[in-house]
This record gives structure tokens, C-alpha cells and sequence, in this order.
């Protein structure tokens, strides 16, 4: 995290005060200050706009709109948004310089306030999953080790142990009832999540989100960069009716390209066009003029599709491709001057441009150009250009627009359409004062020219990502802005869409049939356009998310995500969600773990998001529910390592009170346990690797299945606490009898062998012992105690290492493990045999035939727990699930 935050380095600002500008820090901003902006400038807050010469600026982090927006010293508008002579807070100046007057300055800025509203979101995100589990881990510890403990106190007192045993005897069950040692190793486990996460590419500013993320039931994604590589390049043209395949690979040079029909195998069909073709030069105009993309300077010596361009994906592969076919695109547009300008914005989807040009006759007239989604472009245009010849756009032209359309989009292409329009020199002249903000040039009858797609390609280790979350019961949905046809062509990529399936229009088209006749049943892919969401109310929404296994959302807005994400929440499912704009603020905030990206994401998204991907890769989140998943079951692993000992060592103090017999172990030895020879091997656990199946399970439902279940309850009191409990006494009751005290001559005397004035208690064999030497054997039998605890929680980590697989599958490769084990023995080792260790924590030196004694129970453990997983997985491949009572 101190690494992530040097990223966000306080910056300055040109300040007018004492009559000159300097440089100040930006919190030091305050209203009405003069601000001098030039180009590569972050806006220092809220200005007005005094004076303005050519200036820029990206409002991306703002409106998440790509295109820089012309800002001048004229009030255009009564929205503040809308009016020209405003810029705000976060956005960068990217062209030109100004003067401002500072307006507004921190949280009262509109970046300001929308973090706010950010925060603001009804309902509060509920508590991680992990954290309510802990909670309620903490509650049910504490309630159980308060009873117990209060039941044998009551108990100690009708047995008329004194006041002093039965208060010994409720504190020493309380500190053996509690696990001291999870606290430390819950959070390293969780930062052992983070750090591992860290080394890809993801950044867990949240530690209990990796665990969230694993229980998430729907992962809801953008397409571009996340899905795809976001490196635009053309792949077809249409113009004069016919398709047209671009080469452009990083060796081209100019020239021709060649033409075919898209998706074409036999190569040998291609036909080269000719760039001089009229109907490819009016495409190709518009191409180079509409658009504000230019490659960044000095790289010259580049080659064309290598060099750096400021502009978004789609205008700099564009530009890419103009430059390839003829030359210097930077020369062509400085002889055209630009009168008006309409920046591509996500309500209207188009890109406007008017231009002064020169015809032959050396008469100007005014050059409109346009670019943008294919429909948008299609509605303001009357006419299309064929072989040189303007045509009525009538229904069959169209038609025949749309289904090119349809093809490329089919690909997997982003498609985008082209038009133009010489205006009447009557009304558009040199007098005429354009204003962008009332484009009523538009109807003016614009003429269609053409179309360009372009391919992303999906990265390569995403549709393995998506198989992954498939087998994992984790739903993945696109939402992206490109064309429904393009979304479901790369859902198809991906693996979003599984092979076999049908959209309602695929199955439409196949059977030949209009889509209201098709039954719903029949179609499991559902494509939701953002008109067609904008719609529906939440019960129509909820209806198609739980009719439908697959889903893409097309041509939506970042604002619709949070009506997505708050439908699929009402059903019940935790839903992880990714985003990089401002505008994707309201959505991470309500999403149950708010995903942003690295490298296109604002600091806005950053700050309230749980998880940042600094690679904008799929492919982490996937990792991220992995890492989840293997947290989770190791945190009840180490649960399941814990309680046992503890619970161990409660029994042995309650048959110690029932029994009235000398106390096996004492205080110090239960918190050497927890807090020393227990606690490597439960942190060695951390390291454990994912089982073979984790990946091939459904998501936990954080309802029903519990952290603390009855079968995990079952396991360690039931099974491996009491063979440790029974190892434990085989230990005591042997050492006692080797002395001369059998089983039955303990039981009952706990009265007599405490009292210090009883100097002849006599054992099984007759033999007198006085108060100072039981205490001495009291002491030898408690470390025999002790040693096989130490040895059964030896073979408790090694079948905790796994809780379905076997463990000659999982095999003994955790070799932090396997040194914690060494480490844990050799701590005993050093406690019993150095003389002050032993003297502190009340031990006393071993015989080597009493380490022996509770081997066998050590051995039987393991083998039982094999067993008990072999017929676990037996369970699973007869009924396809794991058997509830055997597994916890």
C-alpha cells in the first residue's frame, strides 16, 4: 500500500499571488485564486475559465468519455457539466494553455462530491463474509468455554474441591478452551493471501476481500483491456457494398492491402483494392479528419505500428492504418482548418468534425465529417456512396449496411461507421459562427461512406481464466459499450458463451423463425442492450438473470452497472465487480468487492475499491478467487489444528475433576502448547497449496455454509481431541504405573495427594511417598502428558494438511511444514531437558521408552483420518457431492 500511494504524488499549481505567478501546493488552493493551466496539467480544483487559447481537456476521469473536450472562456450552458468554461478537478489539460478562477476546492469540487455520493450508497456493504464468520467464531469460543467452565466449577464445588481448585479449575479450562495462538495466525494467513496476490499484479487493499471474492457467486467485467489486450487494430473495411480485409501487422509500409469476404479460409479468394478508389478515398478522408489522435513526437525512426499515439484504442489504430496507406496524416489535417467540433461523447455515440477545404477550383466550402457507433451514423445520413454514385439510403440499403454490420461484429470486431457531407456555400460560409452545442448542420443530409472494424484481441490466458470460473459455479457477465453482436462474438472467444449455446437471434436465424415465437426456454444466453435495460424494471431484470446461465450486457453505460449489480444482489448472490471510471464509483461501492484497474482506472476508483489489478487482467481476479478459496480452507484447517489440542487439554482438567486425580497438566504446559509447540505448525499450515478440486467447487454460500460447522465441531471434539485426550492419559496412567501408581489407585485420591501433610501416601505396590516426591512424579507424569499432546498434534497437522485429498496424493512438500514439526519437537526437546526452561514451565527430564508411549495413538490418527477421507471422496464419485458428515 506505501508503494501504491507514492503513485499518487501531491502536484502544484501556477498561482497568482503577489502579483505573480508561482508555484504552490494544490491543498494550499483557495476560492477566487488566479491558475495558470497549460497542456500535461492535472486541474488543481474547480475553475472558471478567463482565457482560453486552444485548450483541451480529458474529463475521462470524470465522464469517462475518451475524447478531449474544447473549453473556452464563453458560459455556454446553465449546467456546470455542459458550459464550456469550466474544467474540474482531476481532469487533465492534454492541448493548449489558460487562465481560471478557482471556484470550488476540495470536497466541494463535482470530484469531490461524487466521492461523497460514493460513499453515500444506500445499505452499507454488509461485513466481509470472513469477518462475520470470525465474529462468530469469537462468540460461540466464548459462550462454550464459559459454560464449560462454569458447569465444572459448580461441579469442583459439589465435590468439595475448595474455593482456590474450583477457581483454578475455571481459569486453567477457559485458557484450554481458547485458542491464543489464531488470532496471530488468522492475520498472517490473510497478509500471506495479499502478499501472494501482490506477486500478480494484484493489489489486496482489503485483506477479508481475497476471501470475499472466493465466496462470489457472479463476476461482472468490462470487455476492453480486461478481457482483451485494448490494442486496437483494423481488420476489415466496407465500402462500395463489398468487404475488405486491412493488413495491418507491424511490417507494413503503405501500399495495398487486399479484399475478401470476412472470415474467409482460402486466401486465394482475396482480390487487392485499389487505394485510389474514390469510394475508399471518401472513406479514407473522413478517417483522417474526424479524429484527434496524433503519433507523440520524435518517432520518426519507428515503425508505424509501434509508435506511441495520443488518443484512445479505436482512433489510434485508425490513425495507424491511415498513415500506412498514405503517409503523413499529421500534413493532410493542418491544411484543413477545423471550424467546429463535436467530441465523441457515450449519450449521442459520435465523433463530429467540420472542416474548411479547398476544392480544385480553389473555392472553400465546409467539410463535415463523422464517425461513431454504425446505427447513430446511419440515422443522420439520406444517402450512401457505391462506385462513385450517391444512392438513396432506403430500407435496402440499410439492410444491406446492417447485415455487414452483423458480419463484422461477428468476428469480434468493433465496428465503427463512417459519413460525410459537403454543406451548401449559401448559409455555410466564412460569416457563418458554428456552435457545437446546437449541430443543427447535422440535418443537412449526411452520406454514408462506409464502415471500419477493428479487432482486440481477447489476451490469451483469458478463456482459461473463464473455463476456470465456469468449473467453480462462479458466473461471469460481460457489460460492455461495443454492439451486441461484437459482445456475444468475443463472449463466444472467451468462453462467456459456451459452445452449443444460442442467443434468441442466433436461434432466430437458424430456425428461421421471428423472435416472438421462439420460446424463452429454449434460449440460455441472453444479449440485454442498455435501451432495452433502460426499460425494464428490477422484476423484469431479476427474471432474466435467473432465466438465463449467460449474459451480456451491450451498449450500456457505466451507470447501468449498479443497476445490474443491485439485481443480482436482491437474489442472493455476492457479486464482484470491475471498473475503471468515476462513473463506475456508485457500483464498486455497492458490489460486495469493488475490482478497479490499475493502469486505466481513476485515483477515484482506486481509493474505494477492495482489489486493484495493476494489469488490467482478468486473469487476477480469477487467481484472486483461487487465492480465496485456498485461504478459506486453510483457515479451517488451522481451526481444525487448533481446537484439538485445546479441546484435548480441556478434557483432560474435566475427567481430572470428575476423577479427583493428581492434575495432568498444568497451566504453563496448555499455554506452551498454544502459544509455543503448536503455534509453527499452525502458521505452516498458511503454505499449504490448493487441493486438486478447488477450483471444481461451488462457491461457499455464506449462510449455510459456516466457518464453525457441526461436522467440523464433530471432527476435532469428537475424533481427533479425544484420541488425543485418550494418548494424553495412556501417557500419564503409564508413567504413574511405572512408579507404582495403577489407574485405579489415582482415582479418588486427589485430596490425599495434595495434602502436603500426608507424608506416607502408599501406592499400588505398597510404597510409601512423601509430599515433596509425588510432586516430583506429578511433574514427570504431566511432561509425559505434555510430550504426547507435542506428538499428537504432530500427526494432527499432517492430516490437516488435506481435507479430501489423500495424503500420499498431496504428498509432504510443504517443507515449512515439515520444519515447523522439527522446530516444534526440538522446542519440547529444549523445554523438558534444559534445566531452566523446565524449571520455569514446570517439567522435568523424559525417559526415551516414554516418548514412545503415544506413537501409536499418533499412527492410528492418521490412518483413521485416511480412511475417513477415502470414503469421503468415494461419497463424491457415487453422488457427486462430498458426504456432509464426513467432511468439515
Amino acid at each position: 500500500m506505501k508503494s501504491f500511494n507514492q503513485l499518487i504524488t501531491p502536484h502544484f499549481a501556477m498561482v497568482k499571488r503577489d502579483g505573480h505567478f508561482k508555484e504552490v501546493f494544490v491543498d494550499e488552493l483557495v476560492v477566487g485564486d488566479i491558475v495558470k493551466l497549460t497542456y500535461g496539467d492535472i486541474i488543481p480544483a474547480d475553475i472558471r475559465l478567463i482565457e482560453c487559447h486552444e485548450f483541451f481537456v480529458d474529463n475521462s476521469s470524470l465522464t469517462g468519455e475518451s475524447d478531449p473536450k474544447r473549453r473556452h472562456s464563453i458560459c455556454t450552458d446553465n449546467d456546470p457539466m455542459e458550459s464550456k468554461n469550466l474544467v474540474f478537478y482531476s481532469t487533465g489539460a492534454v492541448e493548449g494553455h489558460a487562465k481560471g478562477v478557482v471556484v470550488a476546492v476540495g470536497s466541494n469540487t463535482v470530484m469531490g462530491k461524487m466521492v461523497q455520493l460514493a460513499g453515500s450508497v444506500e445499505a452499507k456493504k454488509a461485513k466481509s463474509p470472513i469477518v462475520s464468520e470470525i465474529e462468530n467464531f469469537i462468540k460461540i469460543i466464548s459462550i462454550r468455554s464459559l459454560v464449560v467452565g462454569l458447569i465444572f466449577f459448580f461441579i469442583a464445588l459439589a465435590l468439595q474441591f475448595s474455593w482456590q481448585d474450583c477457581v483454578s479449575f475455571f481459569t486453567e479450562i477457559i485458557v484450554a478452551s481458547i485458542p491464543e495462538g489464531l488470532n496471530l495466525t488468522c492475520t498472517m494467513l490473510l497478509v500471506m493471501m495479499a502478499k501472494s496476490m501482490a506477486s500478480k499484479h494484484c493489489l489486496v487493499k482489503n485483506l477479508h476481500a481475497l476471501e470475499t471474492l472466493a465466496s462470489c457467486a457472479v463476476l461482472i467485467t468490462d470487455k476492453t483491456g480486461t478481457l482483451t489486450q485494448n490494442k486496437m487494430s483494423i481488420a476489415h473495411l466496407w465500402f462500395n457494398d463489398k468487404f475488405a480485409e486491412a493488413d495491418t501487422s507491424e511490417f507494413v509500409g503503405g501500399g495495398e492491402s487486399s479484399e475478401g469476404d470476412p472470415g474467409a479460409d482460402n486466401k486465394s479468394e482475396k482480390k487487392t483494392f485499389n487505394k485510389l478508389d474514390p469510394s475508399f478515398k471518401a472513406l479514407a478522408r473522413v478517417a483522417r479528419l474526424c479524429s484527434r489522435a496524433k503519433f507523440k513526437p520524435m518517432q520518426g525512426d519507428v515503425p508505424i505500428f509501434r509508435r506511441q499515439v495520443n488518443g484512445d484504442a479505436s482512433e489510434s489504430a485508425i490513425l495507424r492504418f491511415m498513415e500506412t496507406q498514405f503517409k503523413n496524416v499529421k500534413k493532410y489535417r493542418t491544411k484543413h482548418k477545423i471550424l467546429c467540433e463535436i467530441p465523441f461523447n457515450s449519450r449521442t455515440r459520435y465523433q463530429v468534425f467540420v472542416h474548411e477545404i479547398a476544392e480544385k477550383n480553389h473555392i472553400s466550402q465546409h467539410f463535415v465529417s463523422i464517425k461513431g457507433a454504425p446505427e447513430e451514423v446511419l440515422k443522420l445520413c439520406d444517402r450512401i456512396l457505391i462506385n462513385e454514385t450517391e444512392f438513396p439510403l432506403t430500407n435496402i440499403w440499410r439492410n444491406q449496411v446492417e447485415q455487414a454490420i452483423q458480419r463484422l461484429g461477428s468476428l469480434g470486431e468493433r465496428v465503427i461507421g463512417f459519413g460525410d457531407c459537403m454543406l451548401p456555400q449559401d448559409k455555410y460560409n466564412e460569416s457563418f459562427s458554428y456552435i457545437s452545442d446546437k449541430p443543427e448542420f447535422l440535418n443537412s443530409g449526411l452520406r454514408f461512406v462506409g464502415l471500419m472494424s477493428m479487432i482486440d484481441p481477447p489476451r490469451a490466458a483469458v478463456p482459461d481464466a473463464i473455463r476456470k470460473c465456469r468449473n467453480a459455479g462462479v458466473r461471469v457477465v460481460m457489460v460492455s459499450g461495443d454492439h451486441p453482436t461484437t459482445a456475444v462474438a468475443i463472449g463466444r472467444v472467451v468462453g462467456i458463451i459456451a459452445e452449443g449455446n444460442e442467443t434468441l437471434q442466433e436461434l432466430s436465424d437458424r430456425k428461421q423463425l421471428p423472435p416472438d415465437q421462439i420460446s424463452p426456454a429454449r434460449v440460455n444466453v441472453a444479449v440485454v442492450t442498455g435501451s432495452e435495460l433502460k426499460r425494464m424494471d428490477s422484476s423484469q431484470l431479476e427474471a432474466i438473470l435467473t432465466s438465463n446461465k449467460e449474459l451480456i450486457f451491450a451498449r450500456t453505460n457505466p451507470e447501468q452497472k449498479f443497476k445490474i449489480v443491485e439485481a443480482f444482489q436482491k437474489l442472493g448472490h455476492l457479486v464482484a465487480l470491475s471498473g475503471d471510471g468515476v462513473n463506475d464509483a456508485n457500483s464498486l461501492k455497492k458490489a460486495d468487492i469493488g475490482i478497479s484497474m490499475g493502469i486505466t482506472g481513476t485515483e477515484v476508483t482506486k481509493a474505494i475499491s477492495d482489489m486493484v489489478l495493476l494489469d488490467d487482467n482478468f486473469t487476477s481476479v480469477v487467481d484472486g478467487i483461487e487465492e480465496g478459496r485456498r485461504g478459506f480452507e486453510n483457515l479451517k484447517k488451522i481451526l481444525a489444528y487448533s481446537l484439538a489440542d485445546n479441546v484435548a487439554e480441556m478434557w483432560s482438567f474435566m475427567l481430572c475433576i470428575v476423577l479427583k486425580i493428581p492434575l495432568p497438566l498444568g497451566t504453563m504446559a496448555i499455554l506452551l502448547t498454544v502459544l509455543g509447540t503448536d503455534l509453527f505448525p499452525s502458521l505452516s499450515l498458511m503454505y499449504e497449496t490448493s487441493e486438486t478440486d478447488t477450483m471444481r467447487l461451488k462457491p461457499r454460500n455464506p449462510s449455510k455454509d459456516k466457518l464453525i460447522t457441526s461436522q467440523l465441531i464433530t471432527h476435532t471434539y469428537l475424533q481427533v481431541a479425544v484420541l488425543e485426550a485418550v494418548a494424553g492419559y495412556f501417557s500419564y496412567f503409564a508413567t504413574m504405573a511405572s512408579f507404582g501408581f495403577m489407574p485405579l489407585t489415582l482415582i479418588g485420591i486427589r485430596n490425599q495427594w495434595e495434602n502436603r501433610f500426608i507424608t506416607d501416601l502408599q501406592d499400588s505396590w505398597g510404597q510409601e511417598w512423601t509430599f515433596p516426591a509425588r510432586k516430583r512424579l506429578e511433574t514427570y507424569s504431566q511432561t509425559a502428558f505434555f510430550v504426547a499432546i507435542v506428538i499428537m498434534q504432530v500427526a494432527n497437522v499432517i492430516i490437516c494438511k488435506t481435507r479430501r485429498q489423500s495424503i500420499f496424493q498431496k504428498k509432504m512438500t510443504n517443507w515449512t511444514m515439515n520444519l515447523s514439526i522439527l522446530v516444534a519437537l526440538g522446542l519440547t526437546c529444549g523445554i523438558i531437558y534444559i534445566r531452566p526452561f523446565a524449571s520455569f514451565f514446570g517439567m522435568t527430564s523424559l525417559k526415551g521408552i516414554h516418548w514412545l508411549l503415544p506413537l501409536p495413538f499418533a499412527l492410528f490418527l492418521i490412518v483413521f483420518d485416511e480412511l475417513r477421507r477415502l470414503f469421503l471422496r468415494q461419497s463424491h464419485e457415487v453422488c457427486g457431492t462430498y458426504h456432509k458428515m464426513l467432511s468439515f
